[in-house]
């Protein structure tokens, strides 16, 4: 007798140039993206799960992780993620082997899993080590702590929170691979950690196990932390950078290593900055983006390799609004809601569907996920080889295969073959590499599916 299964079948669909996106983010080789409905989307590398889907196999297109209402915020770090649901607790998955995740062991894991019970986190980052502050203005670190990046005074690793002094007015922490940076809400401006090129930026160059003041300075606005530089904004607009300068990446003209906050330029219509690797990506205020330092992969976005000093505009574009830096690649969103990305692509962290770099913007689609129920008759039994695939593509399915059609991201029909037959073969040797969706039609029923042609 005929068996039927009914199957609730997710159908991903792609909307070329998408105004669909809300904030980005950007581990080592990941992204994160938020769309505009509530929703999170990773893409990328996962070679630790740091995508959360479980497993460890790459993404090279934005996957929705969870529901539309179950995530508040995420944080990338190196090779894990730091999150916040909506109910306020705190969840993490990916890398472990310093106990960043926070979870008393150092056991990777590649699907969230809760570290704390409370729910009064309020500001998160990551990188090897994790810095959260609370509702309470107090500073927590765990993770990586061989430097002395975590502030508790100790070069110990903590795989569990332990709050860094007794202070209440911690405004903003960013950690960077092996140092950390912080302001109070009081404007000034501290760091601790690793110190050896002097990203610290207290004219020294030996290392702080915990957070000493940079300068006397009480009108810092915004921080971020490279491998092994750190930049800030001020309240009046100017642009300063320090540390580690051998790409250019602090953006003052020379390849030489500063200890205290220099100028970037003279500038005062700066208004974000952000950077993770050896590259700093800075917005002004009138919409554009600038990059500068380096530049092997593309992600300076100004259509070369080749690293610079000083900052470069990345495309010509005006209508920029949130970008970030992540280890060798850029993103930015512009005020239309559309995502953009340039730089380094080997694990697929563009999400253009390829692994292949980019050196100037390329807009990236908006992808949908739709729920259907859909009934079909052996429909688990449907089996399609090899994927990735370089030629011929083989289809195979018990219950009959009726039709097959092959659309690229834009949503074009670029394959389409009728048949009447349990298996057949398609021949994708003329499409171009790429992500493309596979659609398998068996009477009235479809199942749809994504395939890679390399």
């Amino acid at each position: 007798m005929k068996k039927t299964i009914t199957y609730l079948i997710i159908c991903i669909s792609f909307q070329i140039y998408g105004q669909c996106w809300e904030s980005v983010n950007g581990g080592n080789y990941f992204t994160i993206g938020k769309k505009t409905d509530g929703t999170f989307w990773l893409w990328g590398g996962n070679t630790y799960g740091q995508l959360g889907f479980g497993g460890i196999v790459d993404e090279h297109l934005p996957r929705q992780l969870g529901n539309q209402t179950e995530w508040h915020s995420m944080e990338p770090g190196i090779g894990h993620v730091i999150a916040k649901k909506s109910d306020g607790t705190l969840w993490a998955w990916g890398y472990n082997n310093y106990g960043q995740l926070g979870n008393g062991n150092t056991s990777s894991r590649s699907t969230p899993y809760q570290i704390s019970t409370e729910t009064n986190w309020t500001y998160l980052s990551a990188s090897n080590h994790t810095l959260a502050i609370k509702a309470d203005g107090t500073l927590w670190a765990w993770g990586r702590n061989n430097r002395g990046q975590l502030g508790d005074g100790t070069v110990i690793n903590k795989n569990t929170p332990v709050q860094i002094g007794t202070e209440t007015n911690w405004q903003i922490v960013v950690a960077g691979p092996q140092h950390s940076i912080g302001l109070k809400t009081d404007g000034t401006l501290w760091a601790w950690g690793n110190n050896v090129y002097g990203q610290l930026g207290d004219g020294t160059t030996v290392d702080k196990s915990t957070p000493v003041q940079i300068g006397t300075d009480t009108n810092w606005q915004s921080i971020e932390a490279g491998s092994y530089h750190s930049v800030a904004i001020k309240t009046n607009g100017t642009l300063w950078a320090w540390g580690y300068n051998s790409y250019g990446q602090l953006g003052i003209g020379s390849n030489v290593n500063q200890s205290t906050p220099t100028q970037v330029g003279t500038g005062s219509n700066w208004q974000t900055i952000a950077c993770l690797g050896n590259h700093t990506v800075g917005m002004k205020t009138n919409g554009t983006i600038w990059a500068w330092g380096f530049n092997s992969e593309g992600q300076i976005g100004d259509g070369t390799n080749t690293s610079k000093n000083v900052p470069t505009q990345s495309g010509t574009a005006t209508n920029w609004q949130k970008h970030f830096a992540g280890g060798n690649h850029t993103i930015g969103i512009k005020t239309d809601g559309s995502l953009w990305t340039f730089g380094d692509n080997v694990y697929g962290q563009l999400g253009d569907g390829t692994t292949t770099n980019k050196n100037v913007p390329t807009p990236i689609s908006c992808p949908t996920s739709v729920l259907s129920n859909e009934k079909f008759d052996y429909f688990d039994t449907l089996s399609v080889y090899p994927n990735p695939v370089k030629d011929v593509l083989n289809l195979s399915f018990d219950g009959g295969i009726t039709g097959v059609s092959i659309y690229n991201l834009l949503g074009q029909e670029v394959v389409f073959e009728k048949t009447n037959a349990n298996q057949g073969t398609i021949n994708t040797s003329n499409l171009e590499t790429g992500t493309y969706i596979l659609k398998v039609m068996s009477n009235e029923n479809a199942k749809t599916l994504k395939i890679f042609k390399h």
